[in-house]
């Protein structure tokens, strides 16, 4: 798996146009980011989502390990703030943000060992009132693919690793297709 996904970052653009943004996708969002002021996108890649959580006067910063994509980014938005860095790396504790996105299953590209100090790096830099957005897929009943195959974390050990961080599940949202988003918020730690 590993290896698969690492060659689809040197094509960011058949990467970027086999990652378009569904309706329901655009329409949560829009939604989610309306009284955002902030936004910090985790693994932001090409730059689809940020037509929508960068826009308006809205402060939007995108984080991406991955300098193929960051670069194909720019190429569409060049005055977006964009940071290259790694997951453990996290240049961005100095500031607070409204809203904290990590889109198109970017929770698994994260190594096991790196998410809990990930998650209190998140804790640390959203607002009292602030979101954070986690995209997950699901694997269909009849899918030819085996959940475990591509997602090992079912998504209850998710909301368990981000409770232990001091973020509760708010909400979900089921959007296209095998999609859902987990909305989580500042719980009392």
């Amino acid at each position: 798996m590993t290896t698969l996904i690492s060659k689809q970052y040197q094509f960011p653009a058949v990467y970027h146009e086999s990652h378009l943004v569904s309706l329901s996708e655009r329409n949560f969002f829009v939604q989610q980011t309306q009284f955002a002021q902030s936004v910090l996108e985790l693994g932001c890649g090409t730059g689809r989502l940020y037509p929508i959580l960068g826009s308006g006067n809205k402060q939007y910063v995108g984080l991406d390990r991955e300098w193929q994509m960051l670069k194909y980014f720019l190429k569409d938005h060049p005055k977006a703030c964009l940071v290259l860095a790694q997951w453990g790396d996290w240049p961005l504790l100095s500031y607070q943000f409204d809203m904290v996105v990590m889109a198109r299953n970017t929770w698994f590209h994260v190594p096991p060992v790196s998410r809990l100090a990930l998650l209190n790096n998140v804790y640390e830099i959203m607002n009292e009132s602030g979101i954070f957005v986690v995209e997950v897929d699901r694997i269909k009943d009849g899918s030819p693919y085996r959940q475990a195959d591509f997602f090992p974390q079912p998504v209850l050990e998710i909301v368990g690793c981000f409770r232990d961080a001091g973020l509760k599940l708010e909400f979900t949202k089921n959007l296209s297709g095998t999609k859902t988003a987990l909305c989580f918020r500042k719980a009392c730690r």
